[in-house]
């Protein structure tokens, strides 16, 4: 995932941009932060190619209530209905 400070319009608000790839499929959507208190909120979509739809990601980004960053990388904590609390790791190299 690409987390952007570029301003994308939707839901009637400005938020920022982020894009990204789950296997072969394209992510695209948007993020706010809280940085005071370390809160984000995340909505995103990725398309449906045949090389099949990473459900279990797409939930760990969208449910993300809080991050982190340690040794480089980006922590987001989420809830899932099923395993509770979880978090998933992204590395934040730059390209």
């Amino acid at each position: 995932m690409t987390f952007s400070r570029d301003c994308v319009f939707a839901e009637g608000e400005n938020h920022l941009s982020l894009s990204g790839q789950s296997y072969c499929n394209g992510c695209f959507g948007w993020y706010d932060v809280d940085e005071e208190n370390q809160e984000i909120d995340i909505s995103f979509a990725c398309e449906r190619t045949i090389c099949g739809v990473a459900t279990e990601f797409a939930s760990a980004i969208t449910t993300s209530y809080k991050y982190s960053f340690s040794n480089g990388n980006l922590n987001l904590f989420f809830e899932t209905t099923i395993e509770g609390k979880g978090h998933i790791i992204l590395n934040t190299r730059q390209k």
